[in-house]
């Protein structure tokens, strides 16, 4: 059966989450959330959220292609001084980039074990955000899945 995915958005969501986990001691975060969280007791860290999901139906009528978007905040450290940490949090949110879209050289790009036909992570956005009371060097990535399945 060909492209026989999940149109299942949280199933899709706990996949990526747990695709981060596995790389994290690797990359370097000491914490994944599955959300994006009012309050970061560690950095680095990440929350994954669910932004959107889109589907498509064929010609046919039969199958339908699945487009699914989240955003991964990457919490890098806390802003004590005016030290400029935003090369340092982009060169880090680039290592968890690189793991996102690893391809597999038997299977091509990331398939979160045959839940979607690719996964991507398509754009790096470095800025500052507050959490808890504090200021924190972040960068948000944008996340993208595609899948197809039978209606």
């Amino acid at each position: 059966m060909l492209y026989q995915n999940t149109s299942d958005f949280e199933v899709v969501h706990g996949a990526l989450v747990e695709l981060i986990q596995m790389n994290a001691s690797e990359i370097g975060l000491k914490r994944v959330y599955r959300e994006d969280v009012a309050r970061v007791d560690t950095t680095p860290s990440a929350g994954v959220q669910m932004l959107r999901k889109r589907r498509n139906i064929n010609e046919t009528g039969m199958m339908t292609t699945n487009e699914f978007s989240f955003y991964v905040f990457l919490y890098y450290a806390k802003i004590t001084s005016e030290e400029n940490l935003s090369r340092d949090a982009v060169a880090f949110a680039e290592r968890l980039e690189t793991a996102i879209n690893k391809r597999n050289a038997t299977e091509g790009p990331n398939t979160l074990n045959g839940l979607v036909f690719n996964l991507f992570a398509s754009e790096l956005e470095a800025g500052t955000v507050r959490k808890g009371g504090a200021r924190m060097r972040a960068v948000r990535l944008t996340v993208t899945a595609n899948s197809r399945t039978r209606v």
